[in-house]
């Protein structure tokens, strides 16, 4: 299972992995516009609920992605706290 998994998050030779590492391309894509509207000063009480439910949606994608990474490394401990990953991790908590 780990395998499996391991080769379709990293293996783009694979049909399915690129399929999935294209909605991940769009989740960033989403994440970005929605960071870019909750700056605009004029937006709605419900705009506003609508971006804070699409962020919470996109934040937790990554964190699925994060989750099964780990799951899928061979060295856990090492992926966790591999350079690449500490810095994508705390991008969130950055603004």
């Amino acid at each position: 299972m780990q395998e499996k998994l391991q080769a379709l998050l990293d293996d783009y030779d694979l049909p399915q992995a690129r399929r999935l590492n294209l909605v991940l391309q769009a989740v960033i894509v989403a994440s970005l516009l929605v960071i870019s509207l909750e700056t605009l000063p004029d937006l709605s009480p419900r705009a506003r609920v609508v971006l804070y439910w699409a962020d919470v949606v996109i934040v937790g994608v990554f964190t699925a992605e994060y989750l099964a990474r780990i799951y899928a490394a061979p060295k856990k401990l090492g992926f966790i706290f591999s350079f690449c990953w500490i810095v994508s991790t705390t991008k969130p908590w950055q603004n």
